[in-house]
């Protein structure tokens, strides 16, 4: 394994995580996204290979059992994972991770700087899973969780365990600054 960087984007559903990662991605031709494999249907929006790569059940089970797969994990009823051979290269990848994640993903890969995306307003987050095609009991779900999460979340980042916190107001300019902050990123790692 090679010690490429990784910035794994850490916060609750809804909270602009995909959004600022696309954005950013586009925006900086030296990063890749880290893509997961998931067993979870696609939301509406969701194109299979560009927002994850989604498998059925037995065709994850597959992948795992020959070994192409790390980070195995099951995240509100479906099983998640990255490709191996992501973290082989000498690419700089912008990815997204569970929280309860971030521990075993640091151990796996410790060349990895991580950012809280902490929204301005929880209000934003529950338009947001409406209206990203998410079925009726997927936002059943994640409602239920997402204010325990969010305690939890701004617990760790009081304890330091992000390296940096980035509060979203889902505006154009949080953009621009989210960009600002992963190019500073990506510029530190090439002066290495």
């Amino acid at each position: 394994m090679t010690s490429s960087l990784m910035i794994i984007l850490i916060g609750v559903s809804g909270a602009g995580k995909s959004t600022l990662r696309d954005y950013a991605i586009h925006r900086n031709t030296k990063i890749k996204k880290l893509i997961a494999v998931t067993d979870r249907p696609p939301r509406t929006t969701e194109l299979n290979g560009i927002d994850k790569f989604f498998v059925s059940s037995s065709e994850f089970q597959v992948c795992e059992s020959k070994g192409t797969l790390c980070l195995i994990n099951r995240i509100y009823g479906h099983m998640y994972a990255f490709r191996k051979l992501d973290f082989e290269s000498d690419d700089i990848y912008l990815g997204e991770l569970h929280y309860k994640n971030l521990n075993e993903f640091l151990e796996f890969h410790p060349n990895t700087k991580t950012i809280y995306i902490k929204p301005q307003k929880i209000d934003k987050i529950l338009e947001g899973l409406h209206s990203r095609g998410s079925s009726k009991d997927e936002i059943c779900v994640r409602q239920t969780s997402m204010l325990s999460e969010v305690k939890e979340l701004d617990n760790l980042d009081f304890q330091g365990l992000f390296d940096y916190t980035f509060i979203n107001y889902f505006t154009e300019k949080s953009k621009q600054d989210f960009c600002n902050l992963v190019d500073m990123l990506t510029l530190k790692e090439a002066a290495k």
